[in-house]
């Protein structure tokens, strides 16, 4: 889908944008928007599905410019529970900032949503490009939102997602600690209160000791930074999703591919298709990580072998990695004391030997659900290991379900598929989504299958059996799939850091 817009001050002019009418545009536009809107309506030809806007000036003169692919609308549907929007990347001095709205995957890599180009950081500017951000999106809003701070940004998240809870970038928070106080000690200590897992009391306590040992009690700045806690302390936040994802500056990998080729950025075309190609080796890495967590059995270490051997079968490598301390951590816990309500049993975990520090695990038997009042579960979506300690308390030798996120596992994507047939999606684009999952899926069965003679000999066999199979279905009369049986060919289809310090 490509539209154009005016600027609200301009003359309405809005609706599909074809050819011809990028043709007429040329002389308003200019020769570089043009051949950069031309680019991206024959992207969107082989790509249904792709969501285009732009907004231009009075003048003709391109303002905003907005764009995701299908792939990118596919990836906020199983990730979209958290959204971080980076607009540091700097294209040239002729337009402003490249903002990019970006997530992470199954394997904590970084996604990206939608990008945009844009002349100015108004208020009205970042409004704007939210709202075509939920339209591409099919009107789904992120649970959380990370940003830099920008006053204008936080004023649109307000108006486009007022329920979004919205969270400020940790790397900036310091970076900004560093420029406008200059004092290690502060941002040490403030680091420490940013990120460690207090309770709410024990962060007051904290930031009241080191702002009175610093004497910064009247400094304009810190007293700012302590108005907004509630959007950057731990403490104050750990009841929200973020899945360890803290800072914006994960964009800095796409900023520095992007960076190598700085010819590209005195045009918008060059630029534009650079970005893509970014997007394709960054796919192409998500690709590598699935057959990483498919191929070869994990080496079992911690004491909690079954509990281990669960969740390597359930959570791709990289999430695996981050879960196992768990097991071992949950042994150095002591599972105290039980208490026991009419829906629940509530266990006192504390420190072998040490039973100062205390927390308290619920579980509901009913259900087969656990919370720990570190609430690392909820804030990072694996199990602490307070929980872990319950479990093998419990005698559990698998990780209940409740304990492991769809969008954790290996399948995070697969699980997926079944809803495309009933969720917002066009044909078309549904079609271009199952085509990318078995292009993914063709990938590792390729590599598997050519490691031996015989696995390559059997699966060439099936693979060509099962291709004249699918032409004769699709050659058989009663299964055109032309236009007016769209409907009929869908219903046929049988197709993370500081935080883990105690």
């Amino acid at each position: 889908m490509m539209e154009m817009e005016m600027d609200p001050e301009c003359e309405e002019l809005s609706g599909d944008l074809s050819c011809n009418q990028i043709d007429k545009q040329g002389r308003v536009l200019g020769g570089d928007a043009m051949s950069c809107l031309n680019l991206l309506e024959s992207m969107a030809d082989e790509n249904p599905g792709m969501f285009v806007r732009h907004l231009a000036d009075k003048e003709g003169g391109l303002v905003n410019l907005f764009w995701s692919d299908t792939c990118s609308q596919l990836d906020y549907e199983i990730f979209g529970d958290v959204l971080a929007v980076d607009a540091t990347y700097r294209k040239n001095k002729h337009m402003g900032p490249l903002v990019v709205f970006s997530g992470f995957n199954h394997h904590n890599q970084m996604i990206v949503f939608a990008a945009a180009l844009v002349s100015n950081e108004k208020e009205e500017t970042y409004v704007w490009l939210l709202q075509q951000l939920l339209d591409a999106m099919k009107g789904k809003a992120p649970g959380c939102v990370i940003t830099n701070g920008h006053r204008a940004m936080k004023n649109a998240i307000e108006v486009v997602f007022p329920l979004a809870y919205h969270r400020l970038c940790a790397w900036h928070l310091i970076e900004n600690a560093t420029s406008n106080l200059g004092n290690p000690t502060f941002t040490s200590e403030f680091k420490k209160c940013m990120l460690f897992d207090y309770e709410i009391s024990q962060f007051e306590d904290r930031w009241n000791k080191m702002v009175t040992e610093l004497g910064l009690g009247d400094n304009q700045w810190v007293c700012d930074l302590y108005a907004c806690k509630k959007m950057w302390a731990t403490a104050h936040i750990r009841r929200n999703f973020f899945g360890g994802f803290k800072a914006t500056s994960r964009c800095e990998g796409l900023h520095s591919m992007l960076g190598k080729f700085g010819h590209c950025r005195h045009n918008l075309r060059d630029f534009v298709e650079l970005f893509f190609q970014c997007l394709t080796q960054m796919r192409d890495r998500e690709v590598q990580s699935d057959l990483c967590s498919v191929v070869g059995d994990v080496v079992l270490q911690s004491p909690l072998l079954s509990l281990e051997n669960s969740a390597a079968s359930l959570f791709t490598r990289e999430i695996f990695y981050l879960f196992r301390p768990m097991l071992s951590r949950a042994c150095t816990l002591e599972v105290q004391a039980c208490t026991y309500t009419p829906t629940s049993e509530i266990y006192t975990v504390s420190k072998s030997g040490i039973s100062s520090k205390e927390w308290r695990v619920s579980h509901y038997p009913d259900e087969s659900v656990f919370k720990c009042s570190c609430f690392r579960m909820e804030f990072l979506g694996v199990p602490c290991n307070h929980i872990v300690a319950v479990l093998d308390h419990l005698e559990f030798s698998e990780l209940p379900r409740s304990l492991v996120l769809d969008r954790w596992t290996k399948e995070a994507r697969m699980k997926f598929m079944g809803f495309m047939d009933e969720g917002p999606f066009s044909w078309d684009s549904v079609v271009t989504c199952r085509n990318l999952m078995l292009n993914d899926l063709c990938r590792e069965m390729c590599v598997l299958a050519s490691a031996t003679t015989d696995d390559f000999v059997d699966v060439s066999e099936k693979v060509g059996a099962e291709i004249n199979r699918l032409k004769r279905k699709r050659e058989a009369p009663e299964n055109d799939y032309g236009d007016q049986n769209y409907e009929a060919a869908l219903s046929d289809d049988s197709s993370f850091g500081d935080i883990w310090e105690e």
